[in-house]
Parts: structure tokens; sequence; C-alpha cells
């Protein structure tokens, strides 16, 4: 925690003890789920998804329609993070790399699409939210 800033901390995060929890306000705000990737649908207008070091285990063609997926289901604005071992380059170019750190595991993709700025005071409570809604195969 020594890298968030300080006012960061504050705002979001409780300590206890020597370890940092997230405000319960904070936790309202995060819908943690497990689906089946091949055959369910998945929630709709997501700003973050993370799949990270699955992909690798389907083939090509299941890894395309996996993608396209993430793609209906994300907000304009959203994120997908994958691990280290995949990369949508090629894949697809309906997402586009927008961080990738080589210390940590994972590459951050944003979809390319235009949309307009969120207000700066809902972008603050809107990520790792997860709306209702599901996300229909094509």
């Amino acid at each position: 925690m020594s890298t968030v800033d300080y006012g960061c901390r504050l705002r979001y995060f409780d300590k206890v003890g020597d370890r940092y929890v997230a405000k319960k306000a904070v936790k309202e705000l995060i819908h943690f789920d497990f689906h089946n990737l091949k055959t369910e649908y998945l929630p709709q207008r997501n700003d973050v998804i993370f799949c990270r070091n699955v992909m690798m285990y389907f083939d090509e063609p299941e890894q395309k329609r996996l993608v396209e997926k993430f793609y209906r289901c994300l907000n304009p604005r959203g994120y997908l993070f994958v691990g280290h071992a995949e990369s949508l380059l090629g894949m697809t170019d309906k997402f586009q790399m927008v961080h990738h750190n080589s210390g940590t595991p994972t590459s951050e993709w944003r979809p390319k699409r235009d949309s307009p700025r969120r207000p700066d005071d809902r972008a603050a409570r809107s990520v790792l939210r997860e709306r209702r809604g599901t996300c229909p195969e094509p």
C-alpha cells in the first residue's frame, strides 16, 4: 500500500492492524462472480473483466468467441485484464492495449469505441462495478 496515494488510502481503505481493507462502501460497488465462459451468458456493462490465464486453455476459435463476448459485455471505457501468457494482438481489432507492465504478469486492454467521458464523480465510483443484465450470444 505504500505506493497508493495517502489520500486514496484514507478515502477507500481502513487500516486494521498492519493491513488495509477496503471500506464497506467500496465493497458494495464491486461484484465478484464466476462464470462458465464456454456456455453462460455474461453480465453486461462491466467496467472491468479479469480473465487472467484462462484463454490459453481454449483453442483459437473459442478464444475469438470469448473475446467477442467480452467486447459486447464491457462498458465503452471498461478494461479487460488478461494474463502474461495471453494477448489479443492478431486476434481482434476491437481492443487496444493501454498498459503492459513487464513487472506484473498482466496486460490491460480497452475496447476501441468512441464514447463520451464520464463525469469525474461517477468515474471514481464506477471502477470495478458491474451492473445488472446479461450479454447474449450473437
